[in-house]
């Protein structure tokens, strides 16, 4: 009985999970692009589609994924309380002729502290539209008041093709599972689905 107990709390906990939509990229428009030596992300880089939002080689050079090339954003409804949240889930695909390994999330408080505040691996993008939730670390910001967000790549060693496309981009106040919640929260909808047989078997 307490297993089951641990393991409705743990489900209940997910439910219970606030989420903040920080963009839907829905005809997205970048308020800057960030330098780099050879050349920033541009809008001669960039695609706004009624639901995405695409950095790509559109006929005027190719993205690189050197340091220092992304996009920033300015939060428009103010500074916000990002405080609370621990995981930030990225929607989308990276390009067929992407070469660049990671992306950065950078987010940037209203005293113009800014750090990278999760990565995500490319590489988990490469098979279509997916969906990957990564854990934030907001050390040296005021996460009570972030004013701006964006993506940037930060590669040093060299200068590869970057490619992806941007779908939606959420923030939630629930952890990443562990492995072992995985499977308890598992257990309990095959725990529950027993239950409900159960109940069925004896009605009838």
């Amino acid at each position: 009985m307490k297993r089951l107990l641990l393991l409705l709390t743990l489900g209940a906990t997910c439910a219970s999970a606030e989420t903040l939509l920080v963009s839907d990229f829905s005809g997205f428009t970048a308020g800057y692009y960030t330098e780099a030596l050879d050349g920033p992300w541009s809008e001669a880089t960039a695609l706004s589609g009624a639901t995405d939002f695409t950095i790509g080689d559109f006929g005027s050079g190719t993205p690189s994924g050197a340091a220092g090339n992304g996009f920033i954003q300015e939060l428009a409804s103010g500074p916000q309380d990002w405080s609370g949240y621990v995981t930030l889930s990225l929607t989308g695909f990276a390009s067929l002729t992407n070469g660049t390994d990671q992306l950065f999330f950078r987010a940037e408080d209203i005293n113009g502290v800014a750090s990278l505040v999760a990565a995500f691996d490319l590489s988990l993008f490469a098979d279509g539209a997916t969906t990957v939730s990564v854990s934030l670390d907001f050390t040296g910001l005021d996460a009570t008041q972030i004013a701006y967000w964006g993506f940037v790549v930060n590669d040093f060693d060299a200068a590869p093709e970057f490619g992806f496309t941007f779908d939606h981009l959420e923030l939630s106040t629930a952890p990443i599972p562990e492995p072992a919640t995985t499977v308890a929260l598992a257990g309990a909808g095959v725990l529950l689905a027993g239950f409900a047989a159960r109940r069925f078997r004896r009605r009838a």
